[in-house]
């Protein structure tokens, strides 16, 4: 044409190599993987229509805690004080709590010492060094007289069950062998 040959040949553009390999890998892939892509982004978009509100909820609420969130000094002192009281409040429960638990612990000390102390001057008297039984502690109640009905004891074996003479139900017990292990060798 330009030069006054003509071209015997038609010429083509060749597709370079590594265009075709990658286009097949990639249609290889859908077709292993196209189902799992497909209902993957069909789930994807669900949920992302389903949480949406939540998302901008939460957002929103970000947004209003962080513009609400002023470094004014006297709403932090107020936040402050407030804290102090009710930590204040507190320590007064736990030490009115402390000091109730320390005087119930000094009268059971003493009713104690002073049982200790009548117990010797009973023993000291001849009459025993301590009670068996406990003492009614309210004596404006008489109490009542109970008939205790003693419990019947259960019986685990009965009174003639002797081991060395053997069980009397007749059961089909047979102790091991006494040989050793048998086999090859």
């Amino acid at each position: 044409m330009f030069g006054g040959e003509e071209p015997s040949q038609k010429l083509e553009n060749a597709t370079p190599e590594t265009l075709t390999k990658l286009c097949f890998a990639v249609l290889h892939f859908f077709e292993n993987y196209g189902w799992f892509i497909l209902i993957g982004s069909i789930l994807a978009v669900y949920l992302v229509t389903k949480l949406k509100p939540f998302i901008n909820k939460w957002i929103n609420q970000l947004q209003d805690y962080s513009s609400k969130k002023t470094d004014d000094p006297n709403q932090i002192f107020i936040q402050q004080e407030m804290m102090e009281r009710s930590r204040q409040l507190m320590q007064e429960k736990v030490s009115r709590d402390a000091q109730k638990m320390k005087e119930k612990k000094l009268q059971h000390e003493a009713e104690k010492r002073r049982e200790r102390i009548e117990d010797w001057d009973r023993h000291q008297l001849g009459k025993g060094y301590r009670l068996k039984s406990k003492r009614p502690q309210d004596d404006s109640k008489p109490e009542l007289p109970r008939t205790v009905k003693p419990k019947p004891k259960r019986v685990l074996r009965p009174n003639d069950y002797n081991p060395l003479m053997g069980h009397r139900s007749g059961s089909n017990y047979k102790p091991p062998s006494r040989g050793g292990p048998s086999g090859g060798g």
